[in-house]
């Protein structure tokens, strides 16, 4: 059971990573902050379909699309330093 709710709130963890990050990066505050909401609705569901159970694997899915979204950036980042390095000490 464990198992299948973490399975199943991966998905939802990065779709409400997405709708914060909208919300960070959007113009239209009001839309991001509209879709942020449904997605914490969602959530809220989601939770209550599982019971007291549903909060670990929840907790257990933002904790893993944070630490795969930070080691994306942090490693995309390092790449374009090093390649702007290189480039550098060409010309």
């Amino acid at each position: 059971m464990s198992v299948a709710a973490f399975l199943i709130a991966l998905p939802l963890a990065v779709w409400s990573m997405a709708a914060l990050y909208a919300l960070i990066d959007s113009a239209e505050r009001a839309a991001a902050l509209r879709a942020l909401c449904v997605r914490v609705i969602t959530l809220m569901l989601f939770v209550a379909a599982f019971g007291p159970a549903g909060h670990l694997p929840l907790l257990w899915a933002f904790g893993v699309v944070t630490v795969l979204h930070l080691s994306a950036s942090l490693a995309s980042r390092w790449f374009l330093s090093r390649r702007y390095q290189q480039r550098r000490g060409e010309s």
